[in-house]
């Protein structure tokens, strides 16, 4: 389905986010109730914390793939399950 539709644009950004992600080994857990704030907009962040790697997603609630909303997620602030206070990198 991804091909005839040319879809792919929707997983370029997937693909960087995960690219040389090591998944066997991460032991990913998935949170559903965190804290996510951005002002003047409903957000949703989907996150997965493994062993030295944590993947978030935040975005804007109205944007479905059969209702779009485009508009950009800008200063949100989530709480992140960080295990250790360790150094992070953001991207």
């Amino acid at each position: 389905m991804i091909d005839p539709q040319d879809w792919y644009f929707h997983f370029t950004p997937l693909a960087r986010l995960t690219e040389g992600v090591p998944f066997a080994r991460e032991s990913f857990e998935s949170h559903r109730s965190l804290s996510v704030y951005a002002p003047d907009q409903e957000v949703v962040a989907h996150v997965l914390s493994g062993c030295a790697t944590l993947l978030a997603w935040v975005r804007n609630a109205a944007h479905e793939y059969y209702t779009p909303d485009r508009s950009f997620v800008e200063g949100a602030i989530i709480a992140l399950p960080l295990a250790s206070a360790g150094r992070w990198k953001g991207e």
